[in-house]
């Protein structure tokens, strides 16, 4: 069985990952492409061999038979493009972050329950095999109960990505350090240790009116806490996920990647009381990247008809913190994660 699917947003992320990445997966076929500029969707279907292009995603649901569409468009235009393929019995496949307020995530939710089509989420750092390991270390019981995480994201920032729009350097449409990176950490941190109870969050804006760099302090529901330190004004890209628990510490980053050196899991077995005993590294075999990984998951899922890892919940549980922390940050005092009454039956 083939998938056809869709392409809405015709982007950096785009470019560079999803559509290529149709092209090549067996099970899934694509079958158009959407985007409002019809200078860029007129040269991206040229060079990808795709001739079914639309301005308008209502047009390419309306006239397409499609089974499943990529949402790759700017978070704001998230929740028009979600609940209009929901109505067209369409399954899901949405960018990070899921959209950029509460309002628009009940509406994507009434939506969704309504078609009760496949919807997932684009956190593609789950799909990272180093990540994979250590969500396999940790659901094993190698660390015991988590007590804390360290999670970095720092990179050199949007500008030396190949944006199509300018909405990464506006907060209200989704940019900014911690609405868009932020968002990564955060999936990480709540797959791992579980929701977020209470946030703390600092942000430096510099002379821009989006966030440039962010550090937070959270406790979770499961009684650990984390510190995220994400920033777009890195010289040298490092992402790194540190896990310390009661019977030992997970730790990897993503550097060796960039410098095209194998993955590794570095592993820390406590004795008596230090970690100094028991060192190990793994290496971490990677064939294919996060991207290509997470849609498999996702053709896969539809085929099924699976709630995908990660799920619309999450989505909705991530923006919760999101938003609880920009409240912080402009109180300049820990706030209460507030999640819909929805959500308590999934927790």
């Amino acid at each position: 069985m083939v998938i056809r699917v869709a392409v809405v947003g015709c982007g950096a992320i785009s470019k560079l990952h999803h559509i290529p990445n149709l092209k090549t997966i067996p099970s899934a076929e694509l079958v158009a492409l959407c985007d409002e500029n019809p200078k860029t969707l007129e040269e991206v279907g040229n060079r990808f061999g795709v001739n079914k292009l639309y301005t308008s995603h209502e047009d390419l649901l309306d006239r397409e038979q499609v089974d499943a569409v990529v949402v790759a468009t700017p978070t704001p235009t998230h929740c028009q493009v979600v609940t209009y393929a929901a109505s067209r019995g369409v399954h899901i496949f949405c960018e990070k972050p899921l959209c950029t307020s509460m309002k628009e995530a009940e509406e994507m939710r009434k939506a969704l329950s309504q078609s009760k089509v496949v919807f997932m989420m684009g956190f593609n750092m789950r799909f990272s095999p180093n990540i994979r390991r250590v969500e396999q270390l940790v659901r094993g019981g190698f660390v015991g109960e988590i007590l804390s995480m360290h999670i970095g994201f720092n990179v050199p920032g949007p500008e030396k990505w190949p944006a199509e729009t300018d909405f990464y350097f506006r907060r209200e449409s989704g940019g900014g350090a911690l609405f868009d990176s932020g968002s990564h950490a955060l999936d990480i941190c709540q797959w791992l240790a579980g929701d977020v109870d209470t946030i703390y969050a600092s942000i430096l804006s510099e002379e821009q009116k989006y966030d440039v760099a962010a550090s937070i302090s959270l406790e979770t529901r499961k009684n650990a806490v984390a510190s995220i330190n994400v920033s777009w004004r890195a010289s040298w890209p490092m992402v790194r996920v540190e896990v310390f628990g009661t019977k030992g510490l997970v730790e990897t980053h993503l550097r060796e990647r960039l410098l095209e050196k194998p993955l590794y899991v570095t592993i820390h077995r406590k004795r008596g009381l230090v970690f100094r005993e028991g060192v190990v590294r793994i290496p971490i075999r990677e064939t294919k990247t996060p991207y290509y990984e997470e849609l498999i998951h996702f053709i896969s899922c539809v085929k099924k008809q699976k709630t995908p890892s990660p799920s619309f919940v999450d989505g909705v549980k991530n923006l919760c913190a999101i938003l609880s922390a920009y409240d912080s940050a402009s109180a300049g005092e820990a706030k209460k994660v507030v999640y819909p009454a929805w959500i308590a039956e999934d927790r």
